[in-house]
């Protein structure tokens, strides 16, 4: 979490779609944005184990592991 926003890595049919939300006010949530991460080649990150710390979401793919900074998910959202 940051701030105002959580990122969120999608569910059971979309696993490898992730979720950028907005909280308000209330006690709803807004979808800022929806994405799909890619690997250092341009190909689809398909993870095979994904943890949160703080404010990034960690994906383990292959033997690799990489990290998804919500600061840039904001900023790349334009949020």
């Amino acid at each position: 979490m940051h701030h105002r926003h959580v990122l969120f890595a999608g569910g059971y049919r979309h696993r490898d779609t992730y979720h950028l939300l907005s909280l308000d006010d209330g006690p709803q949530a807004c979808a800022a944005a929806s994405f799909e991460l890619i690997d250092e080649d341009g190909e689809p990150l398909r993870a095979a184990r994904i943890a949160g710390r703080g404010d990034t979401l960690y994906l383990l793919s292959g033997r690799r592991i990489y990290a998804c900074d919500i600061h840039r998910a904001i900023s790349e959202s334009g949020r």
